[in-house]
C-alpha cells in the first residue's frame, strides 16, 4: 500500500474547476468602515469640552453648548503633538456706532486744528512784519 495520508471515509476533496495553480489564492476581503471625519457631541461647559481626550488618528470634536452658547471645536494637531481648542461664541448684541456723534466729534477737532494752524501762521509772521517796520 503507498504511502498515502488517511482522511476518513466521507473526504470529498474540493476541487474548483477552471482553477490552475498559478492563479494562486484571491480572499474576499471586505472594506473597513470609513471613521466619520468629524464628531458632533453635546456638552453642558467649557471645561467638558476641554477635558475630552482626542485621539491621534481620530476625527476632529465638535461640540455643542448650547446653554452658554457656544461652540467648541478639538482635533488632534501632528505638526505640534498636542490638540488645538478653538472656541466660537457669539457675544451679546453690540449697538452699532452713532456715526452722527462721531462725525461732529471729528468736525470740531477739524476746527480746533485749524485754529492752532492759524495762530501759528500769526506767530511767524509777527516776526516778519517787525523786521519790515524797522527795514
Amino acid at each position: 500500500m503507498a504511502n498515502y495520508p488517511y482522511y476518513g471515509n466521507n473526504f470529498q476533496p474540493n476541487f474548483q474547476p477552471g482553477f490552475n495553480g498559478q492563479q494562486g489564492f484571491q480572499p474576499n476581503f471586505q472594506p473597513e468602515p470609513k471613521q466619520p471625519e468629524i464628531i458632533c457631541l453635546p456638552v453642558s461647559s467649557r471645561t467638558e469640552a476641554d477635558a475630552y481626550i482626542v485621539t491621534a488618528n481620530g476625527p476632529a470634536v465638535v461640540m455643542l453648548d448650547i446653554p452658554h452658547n457656544a461652540i467648541y471645536y478639538k482635533r488632534f494637531n501632528i505638526n505640534t503633538g498636542a490638540a488645538d481648542f478653538v472656541s466660537f461664541s457669539r457675544d451679546a448684541e453690540v449697538a452699532p456706532p452713532d456715526y452722527g456723534a462721531l462725525l461732529n466729534n471729528a468736525s470740531q477737532l477739524l476746527l480746533g486744528m485749524d485754529k492752532k494752524i492759524d495762530g501759528l501762521l500769526e506767530a511767524m509772521e509777527k516776526p516778519k512784519k517787525k523786521t519790515e517796520k524797522e527795514g
